[in-house]
């Protein structure tokens, strides 16, 4: 779904059910926020009122979300605060709305109500309650997460743990930052193939740049070693043909005829390709 759909959806909002709004509007406002659709958005919020459904905690937790990513934290934390039910996902969505808008106090504070309302907090507002801490440089209140995951056995997962790591390095906790990195690199080792995905160690191995580590900078790149050549292949007369980086540049036989279309392509665009060029390579 997107922005297009949901202005069409606005424009014949006469013959909906509310059964039907129901369904659909949660999705709808998403695609409003994903497209910066402002305005289609606001009328799916008049919808929302014309069909009662301000009290369903997916609709208005959606607009809560819709609303903040806009910059309109205000709006969003009165829609909260009119929900007369409020799930983990709805205070998850508050407190990521606080922490967009750099309001990390006001994120804190959700957090702490969150608890004292019985509300079992996951490894999504988990890892926003790190981000606030982080942002505050508050580590006591950091390690006092830590030790609650600890307690609890809750998993920790290469997401949840690179925000323990983040948080460590970022309130000056060096070295409880490197023991964190370390546990969180063996649990990504286990559970992944180095070729299967390198994110949580790019992050790692940034962190302890940052931190002046260079040498566990260079072990953790070892460890992960060399990325696979980036390739792409496109279908032409119903055989398919492979270009990739660091091959051959006269192997493939239709070079030249596909350099030239590339060329005139880029003098249209008004760029020069030589450059670029030289970095795109056939392989077969």
């Amino acid at each position: 779904m997107n922005a297009s759909f949901a202005t069409l959806y606005v424009n014949g909002n006469g013959t909906l059910t509310r059964t039907e709004a129901y369904l659909s509007l949660p999705r709808l406002i998403k695609a409003c926020a994903k497209s910066s659709a402002l305005s289609p958005g606001s009328q799916l919020h008049a919808i929302s009122v014309k069909l009662e459904l301000c009290s369903d905690v997916f609709v208005q937790t959606a607009l809560l979300s819709f609303y903040s990513s806009f910059g309109y934290l205000d709006v969003a934390l009165q829609l909260f605060d009119r929900m007369p039910q409020r799930n983990l996902v709805a205070w998850t969505a508050a407190i990521d709305a606080c922490l967009r808008s750099d309001e990390p106090h006001a994120a804190l504070s959700l957090f702490v109500e969150m608890r004292e309302s019985s509300v079992v907090p996951d490894t999504f507002s988990l890892v926003s309650f790190l981000s606030a801490c982080s942002s505050l440089c508050a580590l006591d209140l950091g390690r006092g997460a830590h030790a609650h995951l600890s307690k609890t056995g809750t998993e920790l997962t290469p997401f949840l743990g690179t925000a323990l790591v983040d948080m460590y390095c970022k309130c000056g906790s060096v070295d409880d930052a490197v023991k964190m990195a370390e546990v969180v690199l063996d649990r990504i080792v286990a559970q992944e193939q180095p070729e299967g995905g390198t994110s949580h160690y790019l992050i790692m191995s940034n962190m302890y740049k940052d931190a002046g580590f260079r040498k566990k900078t260079a072990e953790l790149r070892t460890r992960v070693g060399r990325k696979p050549k980036g390739r792409s292949w496109i279908e032409i007369a119903g055989k398919m043909h492979q270009f990739g980086v660091g091959f051959d540049v006269f192997s493939h036989p239709m070079w030249k005829e596909i350099k030239t279309i590339l060329d005139e392509i880029a003098r249209k665009e008004g760029n020069q390709t030589s450059e670029q060029l030289d970095n795109i390579e056939p392989v077969s």
